[in-house]
């Protein structure tokens, strides 16, 4: 994966057809590759690839992907948007809504709406999807399916993150607010579509999971 990664970020400075980019995109789909034959062919996998065989676990983890895929990367360039554009200092640009709200006369309640969006957006998220994690797969894999499941949350979030700054530095830069935003925007729409892929795909989630008890 690291060779991926790495071939996605250096994609548009070094350019798509270059050999270095293309050597390294190959060598890790190829090792990627070996890694699966491996697991499938190994009495005590890593990772049991019968894990996949439940529907409900193997899109629970397409959601998991493309929720990270398309979150994670946005928040990452958001925070210099406010910086670069809307002029805040980072502080202000990490937590905007309660730096904007803070004063020494500040009450609880005028930063109440924020923590609840917040932690609403995050907990409709990853709760449910532990929840079917554990809930699509044997008493026995319980051990490993939420290890294989932060795994690919871990692998979208680092993904999302190369993909939308190569968009963002193939469109515009930093050397001015316009530029900045001529960046940002493709960016964005296209984490916000591919978190819309990965709501798509939830419809077609179990409604009550369950997996036969060992």
């Amino acid at each position: 994966m690291l060779l991926l990664v790495w071939g996605v970020v250096d994609g548009p400075d070094h350019g798509w057809a270059s050999a270095r980019v293309l050597s390294m995109l190959a060598g890790g789909a190829v090792l990627l590759t070996a890694f699966i034959a491996w697991q499938r062919r190994n009495r005590a996998p890593m990772l049991p690839l019968s894990l996949f065989r439940s529907r409900g676990f193997s899109l629970v983890n397409v959601v998991t992907l493309a929720f990270s895929a398309g979150t994670f990367g946005a928040v990452f360039l958001l925070a210099p948007f406010f910086q670069v554009v809307q002029g805040l200092s980072p502080l202000d640009a990490g937590i905007l809504w309660i730096a904007l709200a803070t004063t020494t006369e500040v009450r609880y309640g005028d930063l109440v709406l924020a923590f609840v969006l917040a932690g609403v957006g995050m907990g409709l998220t990853f709760a449910p999807i532990s929840t079917m994690a554990l809930a699509s797969v044997t008493a026995r894999e319980r051990g490993v399916a939420p290890g294989a499941n932060n795994t690919v949350r871990e692998l979208g979030v680092a993904v999302d993150i190369a993909v939308l700054a190569s968009i963002f530095s193939s469109t515009g830069d930093y050397t001015s607010r316009q530029a900045f935003v001529d960046g940002l925007v493709p960016a964005v729409v296209v984490g916000a579509c591919i978190v819309a892929a990965g709501g798509v795909v939830a419809l077609w989630l179990p409604r009550r999971p369950g997996a036969p008890r060992d």
